[in-house]
């Protein structure tokens, strides 16, 4: 492949992709090979989002998908799709503010009925369980993979965006994050949460604020705060830091076609 990629920060998958291009096969080997230890604080946890985001984007604007044309559809599918998951914490912070905009300013994002909801949103939420927890073969679940993606949501949109709209400064030193050394004392972090605790403030000020105004004679009035409340509930829910389940990484082995 001609050797290492350079100006992007996730050079594994700058290699991976022009392996592939080169006419190498990747193939999936179902045995750990190799251990690594994960981020013990949130704080390293949202840095090593932040680098991993920001190369995504390195990768794809340094080698677009009219270089690679030695590459299958679907494999150009796979790494897009690899590249634009990055920019998903911006429609979860979207999520977080639509309770807020329909109970303070009436902005509907979703008109339905609650048993219309329950009756949709029901099965794709178990199917969607059961179906992760049969690949990832228990050791994750959505609940803890959401709590993942949603406190890193903020610090990773901006740094995402950020490097999509504009370019990145030249020598900017590259910060590996500390793991292996911290201590097992526990704390909140709450300068990485400023953003997460602002957005549940919001959304328990909008829920108050509709009890508050409530007219009781109001038919559907059950239906829209139960809808909320799971909303505002869920959310609040998710917004905790856990420590990754299981440190270890698969690899793929390369060999010419």
């Amino acid at each position: 492949m001609g050797g290492f990629t350079t100006g992007v920060i996730t050079e594994d998958m700058a290699t991976g992709l022009l392996l592939q291009n080169n006419g190498w096969q990747g193939v999936f080997v179902n045995e750990a090979l190799a251990s690594g230890l994960s981020p013990e604080t949130l704080a390293d946890y949202v840095k090593q989002r932040d680098r991993w985001g920001r190369g995504n984007v390195q990768v794809a604007k340094k080698y677009t998908l009219e270089k690679l044309k030695n590459l299958s559809f679907i494999q150009k599918w796979f790494y897009l799709d690899g590249v634009l998951y990055w920019y998903s914490g911006m429609y979860k912070l979207i999520y977080l503010l639509c309770p807020f905009l329909y109970l303070v300013f009436n902005i509907s994002s979703l008109k339905t009925m609650l048993a219309q909801l329950v009756i949709f949103w029901l099965p794709a939420f178990l199917s969607g369980s059961l179906m992760y927890k049969s690949v990832t073969r228990k050791k994750y679940n959505s609940f803890i993979n959401n709590i993942y993606e949603l406190v890193t949501a903020p610090q990773v949109s901006w740094a995402v965006w950020k490097e999509t709209l504009f370019s990145p400064k030249k020598n900017k030193k590259f910060h590996v994050t500390i793991k292996g050394i911290q201590g097992e004392k526990s704390y909140f972090d709450w300068r990485n949460c400023k953003i997460q605790i602002l957005l549940l403030g919001v959304n328990c000020f909008a829920l108050i604020y509709y009890i508050w105004q409530l007219d009781l004679g109001q038919l559907q009035w059950w239906n829209v705060l139960s809808i909320n409340i799971y909303s505002i509930l869920h959310s609040s829910f998710n917004d905790r830091d856990r420590d990754d389940p299981d440190g270890k990484y698969r690899r793929c082995c390369f060999f010419k076609r």
